[in-house]
């Protein structure tokens, strides 16, 4: 692992930690700079606190996250989390993620 890396990994850990918070606008800087420093790993974290959060702003960050990442690693993770029932009351989301996002997902087969 590069130094890069190890520092890049290190400032995710905090990000994922204050994600986790119940202050709701350190909350809110975590996801916003996500959008900087995350990858694949933030999904389900991200999909986690939409899930269950009141805070509407908090809501709208976390979609503009979902809605423009451009990892080819994400649709495994998005699809994971759509197939999860624990996740059940943000399918519309998730869903509305998968268009919004241009990423290429693979066929399920029925």
């Amino acid at each position: 692992m590069t130094n890069a890396e190890n520092i890049r990994g290190k400032k995710l850990k905090t990000l994922l930690a204050d994600l986790k918070s119940k202050e709701v606008d350190k909350q809110i800087l975590a996801v916003q700079e996500m959008k900087i420093h995350g990858n694949e790993t933030i999904v389900e974290p991200l999909i986690q606190v939409l899930s269950t959060t009141k805070s509407n702003e908090l809501k709208q960050e976390i979609v503009d996250v979902l809605n423009n990442v451009k990892s080819s690693a994400v649709p495994e993770k998005i699809i994971a989390c759509l197939a999860n029932d624990k996740y059940e009351n943000c399918r519309q989301i998730i869903l509305a993620s998968i268009w919004n996002s241009g990423l290429d997902y693979p066929r399920l087969s029925s």
